[in-house]
């Protein structure tokens, strides 16, 4: 999961497997934008060289940039303290509304997730997310990227999208 925070035309990217290096690098040297990856350890997994803990940001925006990587097998009840932990980050630095590039593949059993990287997240597990991000209070852009388990995807946007942001239910 990626997320772009915006604070006054500002951006925070959050749920995926592997780190959107394109998108990272485009906002590398804005302190105005907040980026924000949760996925696999890139020791692990593509891309190896980039989405690593102490890389926060390019010298005119050191902090800017928070990236978690996930140990291999993480399930939703450490995957929602991460989570959390990013909320968290895009309160703090005040963002006006969030653009999310959710990733699908950090469902259990993705075929494209590597075997010793893989993450563990079901389908209803988005519905959580769905509502953590609701519980922003913030306006929400979602671009759905990644997610190659064709039968599970689906399922997941709908837990998301429908039972997770259209309920007045935070969790």
């Amino acid at each position: 999961m990626h997320a772009s925070s915006y604070r006054s035309n500002d951006s925070t990217r959050l749920i995926g497997l592997s780190r959107s290096c394109a998108i990272v690098s485009i906002f590398w040297n804005d302190p105005s934008v907040l980026m924000i990856s949760i996925h696999a350890d890139p020791a692990l997994d593509y891309p190896f060289n980039a989405g690593f803990a102490d890389q926060i940001g390019g010298p005119s925006a050191e902090g800017a940039t928070l990236n978690i990587p996930l140990r291999p097998q993480l399930e939703w009840s450490d995957y929602r303290v991460e989570l959390q932990r990013a909320l968290d980050r895009i309160k703090a630095f005040g963002a006006e509304a969030v653009v999310l590039s959710l990733g699908l593949d950090p469902l259990r059993g993705d075929p494209v997730a590597s075997p010793q990287a893989g993450l563990c997240l079901d389908p209803p597990d988005y519905e959580h997310m769905g509502k953590m991000l609701q519980a922003l209070n913030l306006p929400l852009v979602v671009v759905q990227e990644g997610g190659y388990d064709l039968s599970q995807v689906h399922t997941a946007v709908k837990y998301l999208l429908i039972d997770g942001l259209s309920s007045s239910a935070a969790v």
